[in-house]
């Protein structure tokens, strides 16, 4: 019931913005326990990013295993695993129905991770991220594999550590996840990064944001999904060090449980387990780490948030379209850093891109450009008549002054900036106006703030 009410609400907040047949549509699947299949035909048919949905077919489909792991896969692998713990022994049946759900929880999180590498866009647009799957069938049947066997093997430890934990006392479970959910959202707050990274705004950004941020976390602590490595996500950083405090639990479960009456008999058992486990998930990553593409492993240990991250795709990236996806396709709160930034780059190819009319910018694109954003019919008007970089100078600088504190403190330069803030300005008499001594003419409210920057660049050079 949990997940299909989060899947109805997740179809909600994903087609809200298609129309209400479009809605309809979707929820009539959803309903049916059919979001995953239907979700796996877009991708599979190649359905574009629509008009009005927040994120593409590719994140959908993954969101929507995300919430079925969550209220379905983790649950029940905890079930099973209590049983088999507490019972002091178990059938092979259990124990075959154990592996079954280990597996299908590692196959899915593969799946996750292996289908945004080796989607070609994903790697177009961020190339230093995804393209560690190798070329060739076997290679790619052993990375495949491997990430199947980390998240299986990963899961098993997670959950019989917590377990473990439960047996000796409830108090302790809570205060583990208490204290290591709560220290990742602290994280994230004090660093800018709690906001979640889809273009969403107000209330419901931060609503979206807190649900999100958690569900993400306890995922891949428990099933290790290699593809929330990414800055948008947990991070890589995170996401190892998640890793290491799984193994460390299960090992401080065990000490604590030595002396529990309801164990008592079964701790050789569960030590022999614990080490299998472990050298399990260290042959599983040493098998990926050694076969997948060199130049990736940076993105296991990297502490770069997505605001950092989409800053610096969109300064890196050459094609227009990549980086319009990049920027506009995340969250505002990412990138009001570069904003008069991406603006100025938006009104310097505008003309450019209204002429030539290229695949990406299409409906949906330019519904998602910020419309303070998009030049009027004058503003193109005086691009014609002036060039683009005047015009983009004048507008910026008419309609807010925010170029100089948010690009590091750089001023403009002394004359033209003048000009371009005064030239906002009406006045009701005629400036006076003074020659200078290159021959050329200012007013004399322009002269008089000129000599007040040569009196202030004289002092700094005293200094």
């Amino acid at each position: 019931c949990g997940c299909w009410g989060l899947l109805i609400l997740f179809t909600i907040m994903q087609n809200k913005g298609r129309g209400g047949s479009a809605l309809a549509k979707e929820l009539f699947w959803t309903v049916l326990f059919l979001k995953s299949p239907r979700d796996a035909f877009k991708v599979a048919n190649g359905v574009k990013h629509e008009k009005g949905a927040i994120v593409d077919p590719l994140i959908e489909l993954s969101m929507s295993k995300c919430i079925e792991l969550f209220t379905e896969g983790l649950p029940a692998v905890i079930i099973q695993v209590a049983a088999v713990v507490f019972k002091g022994g178990s059938s092979p049946m259990e124990l075959i129905s154990l592996a079954i759900s280990l597996g299908v929880c590692g196959f899915i999180s593969a799946q996750i991770s292996y289908d945004f590498d080796t989607d070609p866009k994903k790697r177009a647009q961020k190339p230093d991220f995804y393209g560690y799957v190798p070329d060739g069938s076997q290679a790619r049947a052993i990375c495949f594999g491997s990430l199947i066997s980390i998240s299986s093997f990963m899961l098993a430890i997670k959950t019989l550590g917590l377990v473990l934990l439960s047996a000796v006392s409830l108090d302790y479970v809570a205060v583990f996840f208490a204290s290591d959910i709560g220290s990742y959202l602290l994280i994230k707050i004090i660093r800018g990064d709690f906001i979640y990274w889809v273009p969403l705004e107000g209330i419901a950004s931060i609503q979206v944001s807190l649900i999100t941020r958690v569900v993400v976390k306890i995922v891949t602590d428990f099933i290790t999904v290699i593809q929330f490595r990414h800055p948008n996500e947990v991070g890589g950083a995170q996401l190892v060090f998640g890793q290491l405090t799984s193994v460390a639990t299960l090992f401080i479960a065990l000490h604590l449980a030595e002396d529990s009456v309801k164990l008592g008999y079964e701790m050789s058992r569960l030590w022999l387990i614990n080490y299998i486990l472990t050298a399990s998930a260290l042959i599983s990553y040493c098998v990926f780490f050694s076969n997948i593409n060199k130049g990736y492993t940076h993105t296991f240990y990297s502490f770069e948030t997505g605001g950092q991250a989409t800053v610096r795709n969109f300064r890196e990236l050459e094609d227009d379209g990549l980086r319009a996806d990049t920027i506009f396709g995340s969250n505002k709160n990412q990138w009001k850093s570069i904003y008069d930034e991406v603006k100025e780059w938006v009104w310097q190819n505008w003309p450019k891109w209204m002429e030539e009319k290229p695949a990406w910018f299409d409906e949906r694109m330019r519904s998602m450009i910020p419309r303070d954003m998009i030049p009027s019919s004058d503003d193109l008007k005086q691009i014609a008549a002036e060039g683009v970089k005047g015009a983009v100078f004048k507008r910026t600088q008419s309609s807010s002054g925010r170029r100089a504190s948010q690009s590091g403190g750089r001023r403009l330069s002394s004359l033209e900036g003048l000009r371009g803030a005064f030239a906002a300005k009406k006045k009701k008499k005629s400036p006076k106006v003074i020659p200078q001594g290159d021959g050329e003419l200012v007013t004399e409210e322009i002269a008089g703030e000129l000599m007040k920057m040569s009196k202030e660049r004289r002092g700094s050079m005293r200094m």
